[in-house]
């Protein structure tokens, strides 16, 4: 049987080890924290690139699956929104996703009409 002395230790190492627990609860809370910040600049910076990154007429066609005169026609018509640098015409990635969005929401309402 331990003695009070042994006792005694064993208790005052069972606290600090309790103390040590706390504060290593409390950084873990302190690093969710900062990872959730860091998460947070993250996609604000991938939305802003989002913005600012454009495409090509031609790249545009390709990821939309349609042809280069599809897409020029859409930006002529006002259909899709483009950038001028120069004399180039670009495509904002914000864009062609708004253009996707849409034709996904046409497809789906078109199977819908038909009963598919």
């Amino acid at each position: 049987m331990p003695d009070l002395q042994s006792a005694l230790e064993i208790r005052s190492r069972i606290d600090e080890l309790l103390r040590e627990q706390s504060a290593l609860q409390l950084r873990l809370a302190q690093i969710q924290v900062e990872l959730a910040e860091l998460m947070g600049r993250m996609v604000a910076a991938a939305q802003r690139e989002e913005e600012t990154r454009t495409l090509t007429l031609q790249e545009a066609a390709d990821a939309l699956g349609v042809s280069y005169h599809t897409v020029w026609r859409m930006a002529n018509a006002g259909a899709i929104r483009t950038i001028r640098i120069g004399s180039a015409i670009r495509v904002p990635i914000s864009a062609l996703k708004e253009v996707q969005e849409m034709k996904g929401a046409l497809n789906g309402a078109s199977r819908r009409a038909s009963g598919g």
